[in-house]
């Protein structure tokens, strides 16, 4: 295999890579769009229960507006491809970076949290209490150490304990 060989195999092989990513993306938009759709049409219900019931103010409203922004964003999801979304999001990106940057701190933040509990509730049984000790007597306590007791050897010297490896 020559040089030309090996770059049509690599560009063959990440254009294959591309169509399954391209094809998963879609398929799971479209489940995440049926999903807030039906959120939709349930936030819409609540609405209109609130008004049925005769609650006045704001309640329904804030219900109409959550059900018409969850909707749109389903119908997005559930009629979009993969190449549609990354335009969408360069397009984004040019126009307010600042969006993007914030958005990707904030999922950057909720994974962090996801991240953190999912170990927490990993290491609850464990018995691991969450001080990094390493097992080797050092410890993250700032405060002063005594010193290690002294013992008599053999030979009549005291030594410490650390020192015999105790």
């Amino acid at each position: 295999m020559n040089q030309t060989d090996i770059a049509n195999v690599a560009a063959q092989a990440a254009q294959k890579s591309k169509t399954i990513v391209g094809r998963e993306v879609e398929r799971q938009a479209a489940s995440l769009g049926k999903t807030l759709s039906q959120t939709a049409r349930d936030l819409q219900q609540v609405g209109n229960n609130l008004r049925s019931n005769g609650t006045v103010g704001s309640a329904a409203q804030v219900a109409d507006w959550a059900a018409g922004y969850v909707d749109r964003a389903g119908t997005y999801l559930s009629n979009g491809n993969s190449d549609r979304f990354i335009a969408d999001i360069e397009t984004t990106a040019r126009e307010r970076p600042w969006t993007i940057v914030t958005t990707a701190a904030a999922l950057g933040f909720l994974a962090a949290r996801v991240v953190k509990s999912s170990s927490v509730r990993r290491y609850a049984g464990s018995g691991y209490d969450g001080n990094f000790s390493g097992g080797y007597g050092y410890t993250a306590d700032t405060r002063a150490a005594s010193p290690a007791p002294t013992t008599q050897n053999a030979h009549g010297t005291a030594s410490s304990a650390l020192m015999n490896g105790n």
